[in-house]
């Protein structure tokens, strides 16, 4: 946590108020906490590698669900934050676009991240009880996990982004807008575009992470077991 939030500012904050490129400094960003959790979390393994792989494909995806998203609803990025920042900064122009995909990518992370790591965890698990599963028993197996992973995960995405909002959209009903009135609201439509990518990322992320898994350990005898007979003095080795 603390390395995440530390990177985030120092990376992605200050950098942007310096004027670097939002999308830059949030796929950076998306680098360096992806790297730096899962070798806290996994050490330099086959299992945290491929949770960092399959956890990259589903945030890049995700953000690319947002770019198409972004140009199909024309979003322009401008909230009263948006606003705000605006007026109270002399020098910089903040691209608010990038701004608003920047965003998004930063938090699809999480959620990928956390379905990367669960899916090559289990994966690691299964291979290392029964090393004699193939490639194909593998991904198959992901895929399986991986299906009672999503249904959970993407209602986490939209009940926060709801739970975040929740104040406004009773400020909206309050005001007798209508269901496509509150929906049509940018500030809205946005979190409405940030749980949708989020969750495709979500999606994407399982079948990344359990073909690269399964693709690193095609080999039957990836993991070996000492036996406990021993050989002229020598164990032997179960595969």
């Amino acid at each position: 946590m603390v390395v995440t939030v530390i990177t985030i500012y120092f990376v992605t904050i200050v950098a942007i108020y310096r004027g670097h490129s939002p999308i830059l400094m949030s796929i950076l960003t998306s680098a360096i906490v992806i790297s730096l959790t899962f070798i806290i979390i996994g050490g330099l393994k086959k299992k945290t590698f491929t949770a960092a792989l399959g956890t990259i494909g589903g945030v890049v995806l995700a953000g690319l669900v947002a770019l198409l998203f972004n140009n199909w609803a024309k979003l322009s990025g401008w909230q009263e934050e948006a606003v705000f920042l605006s007026t109270s900064t002399e020098g910089i122009n903040f691209n608010f676009r990038e701004l608003l995909f920047a965003g998004i990518v930063i938090a699809a992370l999480g959620a990928c991240m956390d379905v990367g790591m669960s899916i090559a965890s289990a994966l690691d698990e299964l291979k290392i009880q029964n090393p004699n599963m193939t490639w194909k028993e593998l991904f198959k197996s992901g895929m399986n996990i991986g299906r009672d992973v999503i249904g959970t995960m993407t209602n986490t995405l939209i009940l926060a982004y709801v739970g975040g909002t929740l104040n406004l959209i009773l400020v909206f009903v309050a005001m007798d807008f209508s269901l496509t009135d509150i929906i049509n609201k940018e500030i809205i439509a946005t979190d409405i575009m940030s749980a949708l990518a989020g969750s495709m990322g979500v999606v994407f992320t399982i079948p990344v992470t359990a073909i690269v898994y399964a693709l690193f350990n095609k080999e039957k005898t990836a993991y070996k077991k000492k036996s406990d007979n021993k050989i002229k003095g020598k164990r032997s080795l179960k595969i």
